[in-house]
């Protein structure tokens, strides 16, 4: 199982997207989608869970 930072990543890669971006898509700050990128912490809300992997789903 990919961890969510290695998602992240290839959302990032594959939609050539910055992590501002994605933060914006996302309605979350790019400091917070910064510490799941970098793996510091995980996301507590399922919500922001199920919206990362819906995009990275497209991303396949």
């Amino acid at each position: 199982m990919e961890r969510l930072s290695d998602k992240i990543k290839k959302i990032l890669k594959t939609k050539k997207w910055t992590q501002v971006r994605l933060a914006k898509h996302l309605k979350i700050s790019a400091p917070r989608l910064n510490n799941y990128y970098k793996n510091k912490n995980l996301p507590t809300s399922d919500w922001l869970i199920e919206s990362i992997e819906k995009i990275y789903q497209e991303c396949l």
